[in-house]
């Protein structure tokens, strides 16, 4: 489930959700809102070595499905990198 991880300054009203992460089984991975791309949203995990990749999107929930996307191709090159071994 994803769960709000925006930070808010103090006083900053709490209704625009600008960050969204998910952390299943250690795999944390993060949609924001990242000043340098306007309204439109990137991604990262870490864990995976993805940082910063922008997504294209200003639709969280689209982002969301996108990110997953990725972080499913990045695990696909790694799974078969290690089958090779």
């Amino acid at each position: 489930m994803w769960e709000n991880t925006t930070s808010y300054t103090q006083g900053e009203e709490k209704s625009e959700i600008r960050t969204t992460s998910i952390n299943v089984d250690g795999l944390k991975l993060t949609v924001t809102k990242y000043s340098g791309y306007g309204n439109h949203l990137v991604m990262h995990c870490h864990t995976l070595g993805i940082s910063t990749k922008y997504l294209d999107e200003t639709d969280m929930e689209k982002a969301q499905l996108k990110a997953i996307e990725i972080v499913k191709a990045k695990a696909k090159k790694i799974l078969y990198a290690i089958e090779q071994i």
